[in-house]
């Protein structure tokens, strides 16, 4: 069981988990994540005043799968644009925040872990229980370096970076030309899909590795249909 730490605090808190310490704020509401070992090092920070847990209600498509030729598309209708941290517990080597997200037609409770393993790696859990409206969407929002570039999410091909690109996270044949012009779009015009994309990949992974040695793998069985690096 998770003993209460704080409740509805108002100022900059901290916890020590294992190696890592914990700062949090829930005006804010805000978190950050250093090695007690070198505190100014971040490993993880959300940004003061802008939601780090969002939920929201999106529509998708997908094209009939043809030889492994597919498409899908996203449109997110709705994200809530408020967040709170009610109340924050701590139990050996974990933490939970512990809240609501809300708009004004969507009003959701929400669960956040953070658990520090034997590994020494931390996990997240996120747990998201709707109260008002339609929730089929969940985003962690978190930020990043300027000058950070992401890598990974698989073999692709196209880009190097691709930090401030949108990455499907699907398994599709990759096509014929992926995007290059113009024999992507000729093929294309012959059969819908054959041609592929950038993105398009035999081998793709929720994994990301960035220039400042900070990686994220995601575990769920959910369609990760989009990352999104800013």
């Amino acid at each position: 069981m998770f003993s209460k730490y704080e409740d509805s605090a108002y100022s900059l808190k901290e916890a020590v988990l294992g190696d890592y310490l914990f700062s949090y704020d829930a005006s804010e509401p805000y978190i950050r994540i250093s090695r007690t070992s070198d505190p100014k090092s971040v490993i993880f920070q959300t940004l003061a005043s802008w939601p780090f847990v969002t939920a929201g209600y999106a529509t998708e498509s997908r094209a009939p799968i043809v030889d492994g030729n597919y498409k899908a598309n996203e449109w997110t209708l709705y994200e809530t644009p408020y967040q709170s941290i009610k109340s924050v517990f701590i139990v050996e080597n974990k933490i939970l925040f512990r809240g609501e997200v809300f708009g004004l037609v969507t009003r959701a409770s929400y669960d956040l872990t953070f658990s520090v393993l034997e590994s020494k790696q931390i996990k997240f859990e996120l747990e998201v229980t709707p109260i008002l409206g339609t929730v089929n969407r969940v985003f962690l929002n978190y930020w990043c370096d300027v000058r950070e570039s992401f890598h990974g999410f698989g073999v692709q091909y196209t880009y190097w970076n691709l930090k401030g690109r949108r990455i499907p996270v699907m398994v599709a044949e990759q096509g014929i030309g992926r995007g290059a012009q113009p024999i992507t779009s000729f093929l294309n015009l012959i059969a819908d899909g054959t041609g592929g994309d950038w993105a398009t990949t035999y081998a793709p992974k929720p994994l990301y590795l960035t220039s400042h040695n900070r990686s994220v793998v995601f575990e769920n069985t959910e369609v990760h249909l989009y990352f999104n690096t800013k």
